[in-house]
């Protein structure tokens, strides 16, 4: 049996408290507020588990084996944006994992908003035809995996999405469209009032292989998250047609209406409950089709 070994970058770390709230085994604490205190090299009762890996949003922790780490390649030197609790890293690592599994290291193609940030070691585009440049990619090279990354913070942009991606045909790509406008724990109204429906929207299309919505509020979500990944990225090797992924990211920082201070693991912990109990029961997470 290989003993892993938990490696910790202390640099990454922005004391969040995520990892400590998902521990099964409760082994991890907080301590001077931005410094996850373990003992997982002589702490029996640590698993192994990689839970708290799975949930950092800014990879401060990784398992190795004296062979092999457990970490991505594809993420080897990036740059994940100091912002307290965001779960933006998270994205880019299950991508790659999947990536990774399936051998598709070498194929795959980013398109991204022009402000977004997405932080992986492929080929990354950004524009404000973002959709328009990857359909047209995708035509000129469909043996690569094209993957579109939509994020914003204001819900007039998330109207326009709405304009764009109802006229997608098709045209085998995969689309992650990043629901987060949440701001001071209450949501960002449209300009008429109304919440943003894409899933409900495109899952009645006929060139749509795979519609779903996910979130990263807890392990088992963020499970369920990589398993539409990895399976909207096989449609796409078979040509199935799009395929549209919305998550709804929970930004503590925002969530707490842009604080000056530390950001404590309790007040992480009521943001999960609050995005539980308000944003999961308004945006179903499921698969719609």
């Amino acid at each position: 049996m290989i003993m892993l070994k938990r490696v910790y970058n202390q640099n990454r770390c922005t004391g969040c408290g995520i990892c400590t709230i998902n521990c099964p085994q409760k082994i991890l604490k907080i301590s001077n507020g931005h410094c996850v205190i373990t003992d997982f090299d002589k702490c029996t009762r640590c698993p192994r588990c990689q839970i708290c890996q799975q949930v950092c949003p800014y990879l401060a922790i990784e398992f190795k084996n004296e062979e092999k780490s457990t970490f991505p390649v594809l993420l080897k030197g990036v740059t994940i944006p100091f912002h307290t609790g965001c779960y933006q890293g998270m994205i880019e690592r299950l991508l790659a994992e999947v990536c990774e599994a399936m051998k598709l290291e070498n194929k795959l193609v980013i398109f991204k908003s022009k402000d977004a940030r997405f932080e992986i070691n492929v080929e990354i585009y950004g524009s404000d035809n973002y959709l328009k440049d990857a359909l047209e990619y995708k035509h000129n090279h469909p043996e690569k995996i094209v993957v579109v990354y939509y994020t914003d913070e204001e819900p007039w942009q998330h109207k326009q999405a709405i304009s764009d991606f109802k006229e997608l045909d098709n045209t085998p790509i995969t689309i992650f469209h990043m629901l987060n406008y949440f701001s001071n724990l209450k949501l960002k109204p449209t300009s008429d009032e109304y919440a943003i429906d894409l899933c409900e929207i495109l899952c009645i299309s006929k060139d749509a292989a795979l519609v779903a919505r996910g979130s990263f509020t807890d392990i088992k979500r963020i499970t369920e998250v990589k398993r539409y990944m990895k399976e909207a990225i096989g449609h796409q090797l078979e040509a199935n047609g799009y395929t549209f992924l919305e998550l709804t990211l929970p930004c503590h920082w925002r969530l707490l209406d842009k604080p000056q201070g530390t950001i404590t693991s309790l007040q992480v912990i009521e943001n999960i409950e609050w995005f539980k109990n308000i944003i999961n029961k308004m945006y179903p997470l499921k698969k719609y089709k």
